[in-house]
């Protein structure tokens, strides 16, 4: 699904930040999911952190996310003392490997700029700047999660406690980074991608337990939807 949604927007196609950390946002939330109810979790959420450490350093808003995740730990009843210790240096790391790079390069600068970067903020809901792929494509995950979060809170009985506790996360991972792309639409190039991972895992489980006529009428809806959304894309490009 996630590569269904990139090939739809031809803009995507480009290599952009958000690409590039995507990555290490899969690998920390693997790693994250590894430390639910773990009594040692301590190297799960290092290596959680780290990936976000790294990333941070290439986007330094990507930091924020770092809040979510603690928060997700301590619902995941992994967050202890000597946890968050492990996190907190994870997420340091990086940066330690960075200052080394930096101080003997004699390049200082390099090593400042992430923290002025995450301190540079943009206009709050300049929707005005986003581009019409970018309102179209948001548009169209917004549709799409709504009716996948629903259906998760609706039917989480049927699911395992552990994968109702995934579940919620990702719920609530997608409406922080809605947040944050309305708050800061300056990063929706950045956050876009991060945003279809975190849907299409929630799009996917809706479609796959789902086996009613009203479903498959909104799957069609849905690829109906993706069609004009690539032509429209398409269209702009004209």
């Amino acid at each position: 699904i996630y590569f269904l949604l990139v090939t739809v927007c031809p803009k995507m196609h480009y290599l952009y930040t958000g690409d590039i950390i995507a990555l290490g946002f899969l690998i920390s939330i693997y790693f994250l999911f590894k430390s639910y109810q773990q009594t040692q979790a301590a190297g799960y959420l290092f290596y959680s952190f780290f990936f976000i450490g790294a990333g941070s350093i290439l986007f330094p808003q990507f930091t924020i996310l770092s809040v979510l995740w603690l928060l997700e730990a301590y619902r995941f009843q992994s967050l202890t003392p000597r946890s968050f210790c492990g996190a907190l240096l994870g997420w340091m790391l990086p940066y330690w490997m960075l200052f080394g790079h930096a101080f003997f390069y004699n390049e200082m600068e390099l090593f400042y700029r992430p923290f002025n970067q995450l301190l540079t903020i943009g206009e709050f809901f300049n929707l005005q700047i986003l581009q019409p792929w970018e309102l179209a494509i948001l548009g169209y995950l917004l549709v799409m999660f709504i009716v996948s979060a629903v259906h998760c809170i609706a039917a989480g009985f049927e699911d395992k406690i552990r994968t109702r506790a995934y579940l919620q996360f990702l719920i609530d991972l997608t409406i922080f980074l809605f947040l944050l792309i309305a708050l800061q639409p300056i990063y929706c190039s950045a956050l876009l991608p991060l945003l279809i991972i975190s849907n299409s895992i929630l799009i996917g489980h809706f479609f796959v337990l789902t086996n009613s006529k009203s479903s498959n009428v909104f799957f069609i809806i849905s690829l109906v939807g993706l069609i004009l959304l690539f032509a429209f894309n398409i269209w702009t490009l004209l």
